[in-house]
């Protein structure tokens, strides 16, 4: 459009701009590459230029073949996953609230996971600290309540932010029924690593969260909220707020969903978050050199000691948040760790596998923790000091 061009999407993928020469049209690789982050060895061959004075026979042919694409023996399928109905959110609800009737809990359903410091010591060792344990909702659990909703609750990011809004209410609830009571739910348990809940903008206002983080912090036990980066920016009032209210009832934010390439194009540091979780990418060791500067400058200006590492699936991903100065991981990798230093400290652990012990320190349901004889091994995420 803005060098009078018209762009035809064609049914082998490729993106078709017939439009005037100009400098900005021959910059167009490059600004491909940059805004699309193509994870490719030469990004500009992913762009053809046909003047049409020069290469119209090779247009020309390119049409023809084109043309044979659009005589299909069957109407193609349609890419990507099928509709959801818009009643699978009330299926995993009515299943979630089935669930949680007979014992006032939805065993099996919650799951926890855990923010740790990674000290770095004088030897080949590393001190693992939890900082934070995080209780949400399992999304396993919720993709079986509903089949059809599995690839869209990881597709969606629209119906998994619907979702999260239901969701959010039926989390304090449960939360506020197990303070007291010394279970895994129980966020104000004396010596219970302090936690972490990814709430929506609008349940942070709420009176129920209000109550529960003035209960916690009146315990010593004061609250961490995530909230999403994309919900933040959707609705800057709402968050600005939110940030003022957590404030007073002293708890710590988080902004959660920070892409790398997110760091690259905005300045969510300004959003004045406590933490921010960046969102680990098998694409950072390899980047080109420019857009590392571009992302280091990025990094500090957020500050190492603000950032968190998530979904930290393996030890690349520890290497690489290290040498940028991060200490503060969260992932995968992050669990198996633990359950390494809890297996190395346990009298019990001759009869526990790795594995084991990394699924019962996420498991919060007395089911996910049967045979460990441990358990407060376990809230506490690793063995002290």
């Amino acid at each position: 459009q803005r060098h009078e061009g018209q762009v035809f999407a064609l049914r082998n993928g490729d993106l078709a701009m017939i439009c005037g020469i100009a400098p900005p049209v021959l910059a167009l690789p490059h600004m491909l590459a940059r805004l699309l982050g193509v994870a490719a060895s030469d990004p500009a061959g992913t762009v053809t230029l046909w003047p049409l004075v020069e290469d119209a026979a090779r247009l020309l042919a390119y049409a023809a073949e084109r043309l044979a694409d659009h005589a299909p023996a069957a109407p193609d399928p349609p890419d990507g996953p099928p509709p959801v109905s818009p009643r699978v959110i009330e299926t995993i609800l009515t299943a979630l609230d089935r669930a949680g009737r007979p014992a006032g809990a939805a065993p099996g359903w919650t799951a926890r996971g855990w923010i740790v410091l990674l000290d770095a010591c004088r030897t080949a060792q590393a001190a693992l600290r939890p900082l934070l344990q995080e209780i949400g909702f399992a999304a396993p659990a919720l993709a079986a309540a509903a089949a059809a909703a599995a690839a869209a609750l990881a597709t969606d990011p629209c119906l998994s932010a619907h979702l999260a809004g239901q969701l959010d209410g039926r989390l304090l609830a449960l939360l506020a029924a197990a303070r007291g009571g010394g279970g895994v739910l129980d966020v104000t348990a004396p010596g219970r690593v302090p936690t972490l809940l990814a709430l929506t903008p609008a349940t942070l206002m709420g009176p129920d969260f209000a109550a529960l983080a003035r209960q916690a912090g009146a315990e010593g036990a004061p609250l961490t909220v995530a909230v999403g980066f994309a919900e933040a920016c959707a609705d800057a009032a709402t968050f600005g707020a939110a940030r003022r209210l957590a404030a007073e009832l002293a708890c710590r934010l988080v902004l959660d969903g920070v892409t790398f390439e997110a760091l690259l194009l905005t300045r969510p540091w300004l959003l004045g978050t406590d933490l921010i979780r960046l969102d680990w990418s098998p694409l950072l060791p390899g980047l080109p050199a420019a857009e590392q500067a571009r992302l280091g400058a990025a990094l500090r200006a957020v500050g190492a000691a603000r950032i968190v590492l998530r979904h930290a699936a393996d030890e690349a991903a520890l290497r690489w948040g290290l040498a940028h100065g991060i200490r503060r991981f969260q992932g995968p990798h992050v669990a198996t760790m633990l359950a390494a230093a809890r297996l190395g400290a346990c009298p019990d652990a001759a009869a526990c596998t790795l594995g084991q012990c990394a699924a019962r320190g996420a498991a919060t349901a007395p089911e996910g923790r049967h045979g460990c004889h441990r358990p407060s091994l376990l809230d506490s995420g690793a063995p002290a000091a």
